[in-house]
């Protein structure tokens, strides 16, 4: 579906086709009647010629407005730009300790204080503060 349909070809055209749309749902009937009034009445046209004035106009019309409408806005409230973060650099001095335990190493908790060292360590390498010491239990 991307290949024919819903493709962001240009940033102006896009933001005018789609934005648009719901302007031109809620506004075109304002401009169907001025466009009758206006011009249709007065010149007393047919109805094809009619047809095709007031289809021209009122597209036209609903393009210029939403145009003059997007372009107050933007002077109104100008887009922020985005700042982007630089990559960040791969250490050589041996930092590679935050990783580690960033990452759930055991063998990371080595340089830590005894305090903070997990008591018991499960199968899988996870803290087991709760565990049972090994015996029958009597």
């Amino acid at each position: 579906m991307h290949y024919i349909a819903n493709k962001k070809f240009g940033e102006a055209s896009y933001t005018i086709l789609t934005g648009c749309a719901l302007y031109a749902y809620v506004s075109h009937y304002f401009y169907i009647i001025v466009v009758a009034v206006a011009i249709i009445r007065p010149f007393k046209l047919d109805f094809i010629s009619a047809l095709f004035v007031e289809m021209i106009l009122v597209n036209g019309f609903i393009l210029l407005t939403y145009a003059l409408f997007v372009s107050i806005y933007m002077v109104a409230f100008p887009p922020e730009e985005k700042k982007r973060q630089a990559p960040p650099v791969p250490s050589v001095d041996g930092d590679d300790q935050k990783e580690k335990e960033l990452q759930g190493d055991p063998l990371a908790d080595d340089n830590k204080p005894d305090d903070e060292k997990p008591l018991v360590q499960n199968e899988e390498g996870n803290e087991d503060n709760d565990a049972k010491p090994e015996g029958d239990g009597q």
